[in-house]
Formats: structure tokens, sequence, C-alpha cells
């Protein structure tokens, strides 16, 4: 890849492999930060590099501990802004928050416009993510933002292991259909397309309680095998409950494909036990390790693209 007009990509701590890989690809160095931890929880960063009118990249996903993640990258800006940069460009690909969408109920914070503004207040210039939840709270954002999704990269990945013939993708709610038609687009290229969604029920009172849930068409379920695609997966309740839909069908097998693997140990735990074959997704949470059955891949390359 040629030489960008960049002259730095620096790392925040939940994306250091990421950031290394993304500027190897741009054929930019990463920059140095110093960081230090006190006992009472606070944190300090300061640049090291002379970035007094430079062009910097900062790269880091606010995933769980969200908090320090996202104070993190708001001390990156900080500090690249008073040291004199010339743009800032933040690349979260996992942006946390981005299911805060907007008010479901009277009374609450739009937590991912609010984010938004710091980063505009702090001196960011931009700011790229990777499949946000949702691309409407984003249309009026006082910074520009531009989403990309991995989601085709995936789906050509998915392709050299199952085949197009036999298989049906399914998004797991309503919300998600654009997301899955934009991955079954690339899958099922030169091949009949068969898709179907499910449809949930919430309880509003209650995190990651789904109430109800039904396929759209599960007359194509049988006898062939079922790509759950989805952008996000933290509970892990939405996805295996359309899994276990495709069970009941006569579905041969199961996988899933999915951006932002945000998982807990519970999580985790619930998706090795499933009837999932495979759980295709990225490295866009950082650096962790994850049992055989979920596969990873480097979404560097799809990011380094937007930015050449």
């Amino acid at each position: 890849m040629k030489k960008t007009s960049y002259n730095y990509v620096f790392a925040g701590t939940a994306s250091t492999a990421l950031a290394r890989s993304l500027a190897k690809k741009l054929a930019v160095p990463l920059g140095k930060a110093e960081r230090a931890s006190f006992v009472n929880s606070e944190f300090r960063l300061r640049i090291v590099e002379r970035v007094k009118g430079k062009n910097c990249i900062v790269v880091q996903s606010t995933g769980n501990p969200v908090h320090d993640t996202l104070f993190e990258l708001f001390l990156l800006v900080d500090a690249l802004k008073r040291g004199g940069a010339k743009r800032i460009t933040v690349v979260t690909p996992y942006f946390g928050y981005s299911r805060q969408h907007r008010h479901f109920r009277a009374g609450e914070a739009v937590s991912s416009e609010v984010i938004l503004r710091t980063l505009t207040m702090l001196g960011a210039d931009k700011v790229i993510t990777c499949d946000f939840h949702n691309l409407e709270s984003i249309e009026n954002s006082p910074i520009p933002v531009e989403n990309i999704s991995a989601l085709p990269f995936l789906a050509g990945i998915a392709r050299k292991q199952i085949d197009p013939r036999k298989a049906v993708v399914i998004s797991p709610d309503t919300g998600g259909i654009a997301r899955a038609t934009l991955f079954a687009g690339v899958f099922f290229a030169g091949h009949t397309e068969r898709f179907t969604f499910a449809k949930k029920e919430r309880n509003l009172h209650k995190t990651h309680h789904i109430t109800r849930i039904s396929l759209d068409n599960p007359k194509l379920i049988a006898g062939y095998n079922a790509i759950i695609v989805d952008d996000i997966c933290t509970s892990g309740k939405t996805l295996l409950s359309a899994a276990k839909l495709c069970v009941e069908q006569g579905a041969t097998e199961i996988y899933a494909v999915v951006t932002h693997p945000d998982m807990n140990e519970d999580a985790l735990a619930a998706i090795i036990a499933s009837p999932l074959k495979t759980f295709l997704t990225t490295n866009s949470m950082g650096e962790k390790t994850f049992p055989k059955k979920i596969t990873v891949e480097d979404v560097a390359s799809v990011i380094a693209k937007t930015l050449s």
C-alpha cells in the first residue's frame, strides 16, 4: 500500500495490535505515548512525539471496560490537540454506547451523542467507526462520522468456508436486516439469495431480556446451512435465540458472523455450548483470546482502505 498523508498512528491500550497492523498497512510510524496509572484509578497520558502541524490517527475501541477505554481516548485526543496536531482522525472500530443512540424512555440520556460532542469539543476532526449500530444517530453528529462495514470482508471469508448454494442468511432481528443484506450481497454473489430474519420483542425494563422471538420465513431453513449475521454480540441471547430457531427448523449447520465480539465469560460459555459450528468475527475489540470455535480476522485492511 502506498504511503499516505498521515504522519503518525497512535494506539489506545484497547487497540494496540490493530493500530500496529494499521500503521504497517498505511506505511505510517506508530507514535509513542507514555501512560501512568495511580492507586486511586486516575490515569495520566503524555504524547512523546512532536506532533505540531502533523496529521495524526488515534486508534481506540471503546469496549469493556468502556469508561476506561473511552476516557483514555479523550486524553489521547486532548494531548494531541494541545501538542499542536494539525488534524486528528479518531478510529474507533467498536463505538461503545452505540446502542444508546436515542430516547427509548422519558428521562434517558443519549449516550452516543454525548461522546461525539465531547470528541468535537476536544478537537477531533473526524471519527471513523465500523458497523455503528444505528446510522440515523450519526447523521446529525457535530463531527463528521464515517461508518465502514466489516461484513463484506467477513462475507468473502465465509464464502470460502460455506457453499453459498446450500446456505441461508439470517438477521437475528429486524433492526439488523440492512447489515445482513449487505453481507448476503457479497456472500451470494452469482448465486440465488436465501434470506430471512427473526422478529423479537424486548422488555425495556430489563437488560438483555427477550420476551418472544420468531422467524419471518422458517421454510427457508430446512436442509440449509444457516448463517446468522449481526453487528455486536454481548450477552449472546439474541444470536442464540435465533440459532435455536434454526435448529428447530432443521438447519444442517449453524454459523454466526459478527463484527464486534463484545462477550463476557458467561456469553462465551453459552456460545461454546451452543449448536453454532463457527463464530466468525474481527479483532475490533482488541487483544482477546477466544476458544477454538471463535475465529478472529484482522479488520485493519478494511480501515486502511478508507484512510488511503
